[in-house]
């Protein structure tokens, strides 16, 4: 029986790799007839996607996509090739900046390696990326095609003002990170010659090691010059990210609309808590057995927005609301307040047959 089942795990095996092999050579001869890629980066770009099977998938869409309009073959294409040749430094070797080398990396994108105000930070980023740990910062520019700065925000003028003094940035495309600045931080970059940008991962980096695959669903918010945009927007789309391009103007909006999902809902998180600790209830038996109801409300929004709301404001259900009010302290029940006032607006966009009068009057400490 092991045997019979050593012979079907082998023939499922030699069939995938047939399928695969096939498939390379299709990419290959897509490539090539498209002009945008030679013989030699036909055969480097198939053989990449045949050994990254999750980068071919993504890739087989756009080829699928695109067949019948040329033109658009071979933007994208060159933007895959540009990408494919393309190598990263970054400066700045904390929980974004690892991450995010270790994810260019594991699709197929060169790390050149990483600078730090703390050599021990870029010398355990450098290891993960089996890359290099730079103790100067023009030389880590000279070896990078793209710099990521990914340092806290009131660092990043600094920083850029150090490499404006020390590194010839001329033709260089350098971007940072951050949510909320824009690429006006990088100031005088059109006098060094520097083609700056900013590129947002939508994504809560807590961690160096964090998942790959997390990082594979973030979306990209780009914003900043054409050639640094353009160049951001090929190396995240060989790596399969969804990309928006933002105006400067609306960076800091959308940025509160991040810290709105990721930062600001952790207050009302610890309330729940707090006020299941004041029952009896443990913190760590809190924490787990708050994450069912925390995940299955996230993923039914994610789903379908606001339409995914329930509770005793949804359903108008006056008592239970009075009796929460009543059985909170002061700071809290005025935060249950504002919440609940926020979710009697979208309540009565769902359900415009409902009356929410009677309980709008509880919330704002008026009888009926």
């Amino acid at each position: 029986m092991i045997r019979s089942a050593a012979i079907a795990q082998r023939g499922f095996l030699v069939s995938q790799s047939r399928w695969l092999s096939c498939v390379t050579r299709y990419v290959y001869g897509l490539l090539r007839s498209c002009g945008a890629f030679s013989e030699t980066g036909s055969r480097k770009a198939a053989y990449h996607l045949f050994v990254s099977p999750a980068v071919l998938g993504r890739h087989l869409q756009f080829v699928h996509n695109e067949q019948s309009a040329s033109g658009e073959i071979r933007v994208k294409a060159t933007r895959l090739q540009e990408a494919m040749q393309t190598s990263a430094g970054f400066i700045g070797a904390g929980r974004v900046g690892t991450a995010l080398g270790r994810y260019l990396v594991a699709r197929g994108v060169a790390v050149s390696g990483y600078a730090s105000l703390h050599r021990c930070s870029a010398e355990f980023a450098a290891e993960c990326t089996s890359s290099r740990a730079f103790g100067d910062i023009g030389d880590l520019c000279s070896a990078a095609d793209i710099i990521f700065l990914t340092v806290p925000d009131e660092a990043t003028a600094r920083v850029w003002l150090q490499m404006r003094r020390t590194t010839d940035l001329d033709g260089a495309i350098v971007c940072h990170c951050s949510g909320c600045l824009t690429s006006e931080v990088f100031e005088g970059a059109a006098q060094e010659g520097a083609h700056v940008c900013s590129a947002h991962p939508l994504l809560a980096f807590s961690d160096p090691l964090c998942s790959l695959a997390s990082i594979s669903r973030a979306h990209i918010a780009l914003e900043g010059d054409e050639v640094a945009v353009d160049a951001l927007r090929g190396l995240f789309e060989l790596a399969g990210n969804p990309i928006h391009r933002i105006d400067a103007a609306s960076k800091v909006r959308y940025h509160a609309a991040a810290v709105f999902a990721s930062n600001l809902v952790i207050a009302p998180l610890s309330v729940a808590v707090r006020l299941l600790g004041e029952v009896g209830i443990s913190e760590p038996d809190a924490l787990s057995a708050l994450g069912p109801l925390i995940e299955g409300n996230a993923h039914a929004f994610c789903t379908s927005g606001a339409a995914a709301l329930t509770g005793p404001a949804e359903r108008g259900d006056t008592a239970t609301v009075a009796e929460h009010l009543a059985a909170l302290d002061a700071p809290t029940a005025a935060l249950y307040r504002h919440l609940t006032r926020m979710l009697i607006d979208l309540a009565r966009v769902e359900h415009p047959d409902r009356d929410y009068a009677r309980l709008a009057a509880i919330v704002e400490e008026k009888t009926s």
